[in-house]
């Protein structure tokens, strides 16, 4: 697949071990105790296939990390993750819904496991993913274009609350202004999941956010 280059606000290119590991810290400032590590530690024991996305693995494409209430993995077996986690952190109470097994810390989500089966961009992007050390443990990580695709989809879900959509469109924004290349037809490939045009709608995202115009969401 061809790979094009873009002009980038980028002064130093992200380093991603660096800025989740400072994405965690930040949350733990707030009070979020658990962590990308203390999350994929209880996966990798009970050897279950997981990829870390949401906010701490965006925070590793943005150069500008920030902090999040919770950790969100995506899991082909969300029960088996489930139980993992519940051994793990016997504290958090669960709650179980149709796309998500949440684990709540009294009033806030801790770990969100998303289960891969449930939707076609959440089974794919189980395939795209890295590994990043953190803390010295290896945590498995959802590319550039996979995080860019489920922030797409998260920002373009108008059933979501529009505080957390103009969120995701931020770290999109931030995201692709960070990145100087990045796999377009992958990614059209990976939005085009989400729904049909997916693909063309995203790559008119990317332009806006390249040229620094609002996304239209």
């Amino acid at each position: 697949m061809t790979v094009f280059d873009f002009p980038s606000k980028a002064l130093i290119a992200p380093d991603a071990a660096r800025d989740i590991a400072r994405g965690a810290r930040l949350s733990a400032m707030y009070g979020r105790e658990i962590g990308p590590v203390d999350v994929a530690k209880a996966l990798v024991a009970a050897k279950v296939k997981y990829v870390l996305v949401g906010a701490h693995a965006a925070n590793g494409y943005s150069s500008t990390p920030r902090t999040t209430v919770d950790v969100d993995i995506i899991a082909s077996r969300s029960d088996q993750a489930k139980n993992a986690l519940h051994l793990a952190f016997p504290h958090l109470t669960i709650e179980e819904h149709p796309f998500v097994v949440r684990f709540m810390d009294s009033d806030h989500e801790a770990i969100d496991v998303i289960k891969a089966g449930s939707n076609k961009l959440f089974s794919e992007v189980m395939k795209h993913s890295r590994s990043v050390t953190l803390d010295q443990f290896p945590v498995t990580v959802a590319t550039l274009e996979a995080i860019l695709a489920l922030k797409f989809q998260a920002m373009v879900t108008i059933s979501r609350k529009i505080a957390d959509r103009m969120q995701d469109a931020t770290d999109f924004m931030r995201v692709v202004e960070a990145n100087a290349t990045i796999d377009l037809p992958l990614l059209e490939t990976l939005a085009e999941l989400a729904f049909t045009g997916g693909g063309v709608e995203i790559l008119r995202h990317v332009k806006n956010a390249r040229a620094g115009k609002r996304l239209d969401i």
